[in-house]
């Protein structure tokens, strides 16, 4: 699917609302990924006693299969949400370690005519200070985190639909153009409306033929953000947004 693919799916009569992913799509975490299973190791070791290379080994095999941990240490050994996303996310749990800023990004968001959100399923206290260590917090009208919404994760509809209801967005009212890198989670807001973009990697589970519920894909989020402003402002039919939802205190 092409970005003109994306375009002919969009309404003119209605704002454009920009929802972005943020763990490996505005950032990639590759380089704090072994720092947050250590830190849900640990987590899983005081619980159950298990030792640390135990426990370690066993996050690995929960993030294989399920790519994150909170429902298992839930379910398997009582540990809640908010419990295992201080103890893996928390800052006074990580090292520190470098985020370059993103002032290209930043400066091609901002002027983009359209509402722009950030939906994640890491917590407030991590995806704010990711935001700001890459110098996007001006960019973005609202970060809708895990806690936030209601500790909803992506992969369900819960997610999407409380998500409208805190930035004041609807597919009756928006285009809602969604940037992730999860197929599942764009095939989820496809069927509650939003148009999908995907930024993931093609394997032999991401086949390099898209489903028709992307409508576009991007490696490059800057060239994307103009060409959208671009066809946006030349459009004259396009609506603009009329306000910016709140920043949660």
């Amino acid at each position: 699917m092409s970005f003109s693919t994306l375009l002919s799916k969009l309404d003119c009569r209605k704002p454009v609302a920009l929802v972005v992913d943020l763990d490996d799509t505005l950032y990639d975490t590759a380089p704090i990924d072994h720092i947050l299973a250590l830190n849900a190791a640990r987590l899983l070791d005081e619980v159950e006693g298990l030792g640390i290379f135990e426990s370690f080994a066993k996050v690995r095999q929960i993030l294989n299969e399920k790519n994150y941990v909170r429902e298992t240490f839930w379910q398997d050994f009582g540990i809640s949400y908010p419990r295992t996303l201080e103890s893996v996310y928390h800052p006074d749990n990580l090292p520190a370690f470098n985020v370059p800023p993103k002032a290209d990004l930043r400066d091609a968001l901002i002027a983009l005519p359209a509402s722009r959100f950030i939906l994640t399923n890491s917590p407030s206290y991590y995806s704010d200070m990711i935001t700001e260590k890459m110098d996007l917090v001006k960019a973005f009208d609202m970060v809708v985190s895990t806690d936030r919404n209601c500790h909803y994760k992506k992969d369900t509809r819960n997610s999407y639909l409380n998500c409208e209801r805190m930035t004041g967005i609807s597919p009756d009212t928006h285009n809602i153009i969604f940037v992730d890198n999860q197929l599942d989670n764009l095939k989820i807001a496809h069927d509650l409306g939003w148009h999908g973009v995907y930024t993931g990697e093609f394997t032999n589970e991401y086949p390099d033929i898209l489903p028709n519920y992307v409508h576009c894909y991007t490696d490059n989020l800057v060239e994307f953000t103009y060409a959208l402003r671009g066809a946006i402002s030349n459009d004259q039919e396009f609506e603009r947004p009329h306000r910016k939802a709140p920043r949660p205190a």
